[in-house]
């Protein structure tokens, strides 16, 4: 049977006459129909499953490695050359390998699983945005920590488009400061969303929000076709500049059929307000509009990106960037006219106890800028993915206030897509939650223009294409940073797709 498949009985609370729930489900317990074994792989299902709806995987590997695990050598058994270790016996990772790497979907690894082999690949189609992934030790004394040293050992992934990589640390815990003894690395690959280039017959559809998260139950989900236009230019016809960020808008891309997006020139979608447009700028235009002005981003890597894009395109090429966390100040823009600074907020990955305050946080952004003018050539741009709220609107007036630089411009991005995938270690939302933010965002909207504030509503704009994210530990990323003869800014999302 070398190679085979296993023949697998499986039933609920350790009683096969009980229950007959088929593979998919979750699972109390979990056992294999090996005579003399149902109470190792039981245990070994429980440790390191914790029996969730992820059996297919153990279920269906080949009865070699099954095999392998049940006559393992690292399994308390007293002929054991690592049970008769006195460094196993001490609790010491002395073999710090994978005996296995399962995952869901279950993934084609290139190379096979070898237990020596340290690095593989993978790809998934567009449709399959996160990835959970479980590795298993050899030795039940080593440790399996995910990206980082206090990472999870099993965890839910988004999956980025384009490329990902995920480390798998195996690790020696048994002194005070753990070590890392072998690295294993995943890259996977999301493929970009199936599409056509643009035919001689085609139509325009339009969309407002993706069929698979419908964010706006009043709102048609889906594509559906713009009666009369035939390109995007025409779908973009509308004399009327915008007023405002928060025009209500829909995306319109070409297709052979509204019916089908896999018809569809992707590369040519483009966000259109209903009745005015967004007049883009030539990079003259840019340059002399911000000419001596000074732009100050508080916010999230969302915020970070949105910055970085308008470098790019002030300056022709990004010359310098960084995934900053903390503060910082270009002043190598515009042939030194323009001056550009950057606080990071929220510090999330420190206690609540020790994370700055927002206040401190546009203080310290308003210190490490000046000095300021308290005029329009003075700019404030503001948000996040989700943590933005009325309280932070509020705080801003009184510190400008506070400041004397209540005249100065100030630009709200509002929320956007990213906490709407079950992910490890990150805040997710449910369906109904996703949809009350909307309303949320709404509010946020309307506070700050009450305010005299200018806005950008990135929650209209992003939740369409919620699957479109790139790489990161949330699904919030719309724009990369790519290095070719020079560094380029590809930004996605925030610029509209109006160039």
């Amino acid at each position: 049977m070398v190679g085979s498949k296993l023949s697998a009985s499986v039933w609920l609370d350790g009683n096969p006459n009980q229950d007959t729930t088929p593979l998919g489900e979750s699972h109390k317990r979990l056992a294999f129909a090996i005579p003399g074994k149902k109470n190792l792989i039981t245990s070994h299902a429980t440790n390191y499953l914790h029996l969730t709806d992820h059996c297919r995987a153990l279920v269906e590997f080949p009865t070699k490695n099954c095999c392998d695990f049940c006559n393992s050598n690292s399994l308390d058994d007293p002929k054991s050359p690592e049970a008769s270790d006195p460094l196993s016996r001490k609790g010491r990772c002395v073999d710090p390998h994978l005996r296995q790497l399962y995952t869901d979907p279950p993934l084609v690894l290139m190379p096979a699983f070898n237990t020596l082999e340290k690095e593989y690949r993978a790809e998934v189609p567009f449709d399959v945005i996160t990835v959970r992934i479980w590795p298993e030790p050899v030795s039940p004394h080593c440790h399996i920590h995910l990206d980082e040293h206090r990472g999870p050992r099993m965890a839910n992934y988004p999956v980025g488009l384009g490329n990902s990589r995920i480390n798998i640390l195996v690790m020696d815990e048994s002194e005070a400061e753990p070590v890392v003894m072998t690295i294993y690395t995943l890259h996977v690959y999301r493929e970009s969303r199936p599409s056509l280039p643009m035919f001689d017959e085609y139509v325009m559809c339009s969309f407002v929000q993706d069929c698979g998260l419908v964010v706006r139950p009043d709102q048609p989900c889906g594509l559906e076709p713009i009666p009369g236009t035939r390109s995007s230019e025409e779908a973009q016809a509308s004399p009327r500049p915008c007023l405002s960020g928060d025009e209500p808008g829909r995306w319109v891309v070409p297709c052979l059929s509204c019916s089908d997006n896999r018809t569809c020139d992707w590369r040519e979608v483009a966000w259109q307000p209903d009745s005015c447009n967004h007049p883009l700028l030539d990079q003259p235009q840019l340059q002399t509009c911000m000419m001596d002005r000074k732009v100050l981003f508080i916010g999230d890597s969302t915020n970070r990106g949105m910055m970085y894009y308008l470098m790019e395109r002030v300056n022709t090429t990004l010359e310098d960037w960084d995934k900053a966390h903390d503060t910082i100040v270009y002043h190598n823009l515009n042939q030194g006219r323009t001056i550009v600074s950057y606080s990071y907020y929220p510090q999330f990955w420190l206690p609540k106890a020790q994370r700055p305050t927002f206040q401190r946080a546009l203080q310290q952004l308003l210190e490490r800028s000046q000095p300021l003018q308290n005029s329009p050539q003075t700019v404030l741009v503001a948000g996040g993915v989700q943590w933005l709220n009325l309280n932070h609107l509020r705080t801003i007036q009184q510190v400008l206030e506070r400041e004397g630089l209540e005249k100065i411009m100030v630009v709200v991005k509002s929320l956007g897509m990213g906490f709407h995938l079950p992910v490890d270690g990150i805040h997710s939302l449910p369906l109904n939650g996703v949809q009350e933010l909307y309303n949320v965002n709404k509010n946020i909207l309307e506070s700050a223009k009450h305010l005299g504030y200018e806005v950008i509503d990135t929650l209209s704009i992003t939740m369409g294409r919620y699957k479109e994210f790139l790489q990161g530990r949330c699904a919030c990323h719309f724009h990369e940073v790519k290095e070719q003869k020079y560094i380029l800014f590809t930004f996605y999302f925030y610029s509209a797709r109006t160039q």
